[in-house]
């Protein structure tokens, strides 16, 4: 059981690997320097670089949970992103040197001879190698804690970012918009662009069978947060928040399929040419507004519902586009909110 202080074991996990590949390359080193005197300083070097693999595979595991567990601010997912990627550099190099090792050694002298300069002198300068990549890793997680104060609780109050969603672009709703299904938009609000389907009414959305309503505001952006909280009690089928929107027949999105009675399912994926394709997706209860929220950075993205996590896909990043909404089933929705962050 861990700590009510712990939010996860990454960070019990994360600094043994750094540790253990920083001792190996200056074992190495040393063992390059007394090698016919100790050759067994050698052996003792390699065995370090195989636990400091294993403890990068190890870190890696947990650091990919644990940023399943947290919500996080919008100005820390290009961080996270890198963060990530640099730790899969490194736990595929850790592990692919530390097995070229372990036979060098056994071929070459099998860890009780000298062994020769011309073989352990180039190993053991690639071993640098992994610590740059130590380096790099470790810096972005180093920032995403002391800069964006993710997962530590008293830091995100201050944070540049921390403890909300950062400005916001496009269309912004909130609770005032739309009081009934017929209200008019508040003065101010961003005209939504309808791509399908009916027009909608103030902050309603209507869908018929085989007429779904496809609408789509703001600029182009990159890298976003997309946030909706929709109010789907009179509406059976499909509810998508769109990011990325092209045209009607390319765009990513975040689905949720609400039946009739039970458990919703959110999905998050692509729709290319009209074809649709599904990355990812979790099942939830759906008590209450949908609150929806995809992530879309670069080959990474997230989908949440109700501040859960349940879909985490990675493919090719999308082309610029636009942000809204598509409902594609029966009934109507009422907008409460909708907004889009840009991620720099």
């Amino acid at each position: 059981m861990l700590p009510d202080w712990l939010p996860n074991v990454h960070p019990l996990v994360v600094h043994f690997p750094i540790a253990l590949l920083v001792v190996a390359a200056l074992v190495d080193a040393v063992a390059l320097v007394v090698r016919r005197t100790y050759p067994w300083v050698r052996a003792s070097a390699v065995g370090l670089y195989a636990l400091g693999a294993l403890g990068a595979a190890a870190g890696f595991l947990t650091g990919r949970d644990a940023s399943d567990e947290v919500d996080l601010p919008a100005q820390a997912l290009t961080t996270l992103n890198a963060h990530a990627d640099w730790a899969l550099y490194l736990v595929w190099f850790a592990g692919l040197y530390a097995a070229v090792r372990v036979a060098a050694l056994w071929l070459d002298g099998r860890g009780r001879e000298p062994g020769r300069l011309a073989v352990h002198a180039p190993l053991a300068a690639l071993g640098l190698v992994g610590l740059f990549l130590v380096q790099q890793t470790a810096e972005r997680g180093g920032q995403m804690v002391y800069q964006y104060g993710v997962a530590v609780a008293a830091a995100q109050a201050d944070a540049p970012g921390g403890g909300g969603m950062g400005d916001h672009s496009g269309m912004v709703m909130d609770d005032s918009v739309a009081d009934s299904p017929g209200a008019d938009a508040p003065a101010g609000l961003p005209a939504l662009d309808v791509l399908s389907g009916a027009p909608p009414d103030g902050a309603t959305l209507t869908a018929a069978p085989g007429r779904p309503a496809f609408v789509a505001t703001g600029g182009p952006v990159g890298d976003v947060v997309a946030e909706a909280t929709l109010d789907l009690s009179g509406f059976t089928g499909t509810a998508m928040l769109v990011h990325h929107v092209r045209d009607a027949r390319n765009y990513d999105f975040l689905a949720l399929d609400k039946p009739a009675s039970g458990e919703v399912m959110l999905r998050q994926g692509r729709v290319e040419d009209g074809r649709e394709t599904t990355m990812d997706e979790g099942a939830a209860p759906l008590d209450g507004p949908a609150e929806l929220k995809a992530y879309a950075v670069g080959t990474h993205f997230r989908g949440y519902l109700g501040g859960e996590q349940l879909t985490h896909p990675h493919g090719p990043a999308a082309p610029p586009g636009r942000v809204g909404l598509r409902l594609d089933g029966a009934g109507t929705a009422r907008v409460l909110a909708l907004s889009a962050t840009p991620v720099e």
